[in-house]
Parts: C-alpha cells; structure tokens; sequence
C-alpha cells in the first residue's frame, strides 16, 4: 500500500525494534496503526501530568530529557525547604504561556511514575511553587 504524503502519520513495518513500542490507543485488527496511538514503553506505566512551573526552565532542556521537579510552599514571606516531588521524570512538552496575565512562564507535561502522582497532585493543590531541573546523569 502506498501511503504518499501520510506514511509518516503510520507505524512502519521497517521499524527496527518494535519491541519498544507500546499501544495506547485502541486500535482494530487490521487496522493501520497510527503514531498518536503508540508511546515508548518506557512511557507506558507512567502517567502524563501538566505542571505550571514557577521558573521557566534552562533553555538547553529539551523534549526527551528528564528532569526533577522540586517544590515548596509559600508561607507567608518565608519559603519553605524546597522537596523532590519528581525524579528523573521524561519531559513530554513545553508550553510557553504568552497571555501577558499569567502568573506560571512556562507550563510542561511530564511522564510520572504512579508513586509520584500524588506528590505532584498535592504540590499542585497546595499551590507550591514548582522549578525543574535537569535529572543528574542526563
């Protein structure tokens, strides 16, 4: 079959390695499998989660690194002791907030392990101020 222009929207049979692959998305027998319905299986027991960062991050992180993420709590003037809420977290996406009312200069998407869900739920709820940095060995 001859694809055209959209070869590049499927998984090809020439993949090498498609061990490394990972459904999931639905999808039919049959059925030509498109890219938005795979990940890497590293990512595939990992959970996506929007961050607001409080610091935008170090222009040399990219799409693919992996970061930590660190939090702390504003009480009153005083901050408190920053903790590691994410380690080694895959960075799936960058998004530069260009409202000029924004209070978050960038917002990311992250690939969490499910441990640490519900430390970056609850830094998110407390309304702690979240930075990433580059994981160390990255």
């Amino acid at each position: 079959m001859d694809l055209k222009e959209t070869e590049n929207l499927y998984l090809q049979a020439s993949e090498e390695n498609l061990t490394r692959w990972t459904l999931i998305r639905p999808v039919s027998a049959g059925e030509l499998i498109p890219l938005s319905s795979i990940a890497l299986s590293t990512r595939s027991n990992c959970s996506e989660l929007s961050v607001a960062l409080g610091v935008a991050l170090a222009g040399n992180i990219k799409v693919g690194d992996r970061i930590d993420l660190w939090a702390a709590n504003q009480v009153t003037s005083i901050e408190t002791i920053p903790v590691q809420v994410v380690s080694a977290a895959e960075l799936v996406n960058i998004k530069v907030d260009t409202d000029t009312y924004s209070q978050f200069p960038q917002q990311v998407e992250v690939c969490v392990t499910p441990a640490e869900v519900r430390s970056v739920v609850a830094a998110i709820a407390t309304k702690s101020t979240v930075i990433g940095i580059r994981a160390n060995g990255d």
